[in-house]
């Protein structure tokens, strides 16, 4: 069964990417595969990190990836999301109309709505270890949050995030940007 058989590959590498903090060799495997199949294109890949965080830029996208322990604050999604609204302002010119952000400036110091409060004194219930934004041709703003309950949750929610950069090249590649939000909370 093509499912089954695609869910049983999911778990295989789910399993084998579980690490005790750092991002795992199997994340890092398939930014590298990822970097290699656009080389010798017209799209250009960058990506910063050291094995707790990446970061993969190409044009107005932008993936953020975090370890369990280094998870994203809201001031660097906020961050990185105007850094691409002015790389888009650069490109496009002034946007036609307000354009959507998850995170504005009155909310940076604010609990995150999407996690759950934690108790006194407890650590968070959930972190955000997956972070994009990307701006399309027409103004038109697409995000992707991923947010771990466990250590163990963090390898699938990176594979999610990959496949969400991977469907914005291409999308940014053949005219639209799409619509698409992605948000996957995994205890």
């Amino acid at each position: 069964m093509v499912i089954g058989g695609y869910l049983q590959d999911r778990a295989q590498s789910y399993e084998q990417g579980v690490t005790e903090g750092g991002i795992c060799e199997l994340i890092s495997a398939q930014i590298s595969a990822l970097i290699s199949a656009y080389e010798g294109t017209s799209v250009h890949i960058t990506v910063e990190g050291d094995g707790n965080s990446y970061t993969l830029t190409s044009g107005r996208i932008v993936l953020m990836l975090r370890c369990f322990q280094f998870s994203i604050s809201k001031h660097e999604q906020f961050e990185v999301t105007m850094n691409m609204i002015d790389r888009a302002m650069i490109e496009l010119g002034e946007p036609p109309g307000p354009v959507a952000i998850a995170v504005t400036p009155d909310e940076l110091d604010e609990p995150d709505p999407c996690l759950p409060e934690p108790e006194p004194g407890a650590e968070p219930a959930g972190r955000v270890v997956a972070f994009g934004f990307a701006i399309g041709d027409d103004w038109r703003s697409v995000g992707h949050s991923g947010v771990a309950g466990s250590e163990s949750a963090v390898t699938f929610i990176h594979q999610e995030a990959l496949e969400w950069f991977r469907q914005r090249l291409l999308a940014s590649h053949h005219g639209s940007q799409g619509n698409v939000s992605n948000k996957h909370e995994i205890p």
